[in-house]
């Protein structure tokens, strides 16, 4: 019973990265077709996304989160919406104002044209 318990707990706690992230897997996201600022003293000004996990046919309005940091291997185009298969990967014990994950594109499903609405 001792052992089993141990191996439990050795295997839970060797894969969680403290934000919930088990282990590296494959997710499909979408990302929005408009990029924002976002500013958050004494850090500066970021980039960000709107994504969502998930594909582009099980989106819904109020399930936006924001991406700051950069989808390795992915050049993105204002103006298109994007379907992706992306690697994630966690990042161990991170600060707690960092990311958890870093992302790696592995395809791009698909990229729609959508009418942007000019920022004044």
């Amino acid at each position: 019973m001792f052992l089993v318990s141990t191996a439990f707990l050795l295997s839970a706690c060797e894969e969680d990265n403290g934000c919930g992230i088990k282990k590296e897997r494959t997710v499909e996201m979408v990302i929005a077709a408009e990029q924002y600022k976002l500013n958050y003293p004494p850090e500066p000004e970021m980039t960000c996304f709107k994504m969502q996990y998930g594909r582009k046919t099980e989106r819904i309005e109020e399930g936006w989160m924001s991406l700051c940091d950069p989808i390795l291997g992915f050049d993105y185009i204002e103006g298109y919406e994007y379907e992706l298969l992306v690697k994630e990967i966690p990042i161990k014990n991170p600060p707690m104002d960092a990311p958890c994950a870093k992302y790696q594109l592995i395809k791009v499903i698909s990229q729609t044209p959508v009418n942007v609405t000019p920022k004044p």
